[in-house]
């Protein structure tokens, strides 16, 4: 079964049917996860730096906690900014990087608007014609 517009939704045994399409692509292969690690020297400047360092096992991040705080606030006034731009109900700006967090919106909605036969415009503020009803220049309007 194949999806090429996911506009409409699946019934229970479409997806399950989909889910099995999918999950037959799957191929088994000899894991050599952590093979071969023992007996072996590890120079104290990678242990201290990678193997001791907490920043590799924990969901913290190693920035200031002031500087992480602005930054937090100000990804939570962008992803206020898009559901009122948007007119949806909800937003994400899931990186601690405001410019990735624009970019990942405009893939989201290049993505679902692929879906929808929609095509998505992205253009720089400045040539925007406000007087045509929003037509970005050189568009054909």
């Amino acid at each position: 079964m194949k999806f090429s517009i996911f506009d409409e939704g699946l019934t229970e045994a479409q997806m399950i049917e989909h889910m099995k399409d999918l999950a037959s692509k799957n191929k088994v292969f000899k894991s050599f996860i952590g093979m071969g690690y023992y007996n072996t020297f590890v120079p104290p400047v990678i242990l201290r730096n990678i193997m001791e360092n907490p920043a590799w096992y924990t969901q913290y991040t190693p920035y200031q906690a002031e500087i992480s705080q602005g930054r937090l606030e100000s990804l939570l006034n962008y992803q206020t900014m898009i559901t009122d731009l948007t007119a949806l109900p909800m937003s994400n700006a899931s990186l601690l990087d405001e410019g990735t967090a624009a970019a990942e919106t405009i893939d989201v909605c290049k993505t679902r608007a692929d879906g929808f036969d929609l095509k998505v415009v992205v253009s720089d503020v400045k040539d925007i014609d406000y007087s045509s009803g929003g037509a970005v220049s050189g568009d054909g309007g």
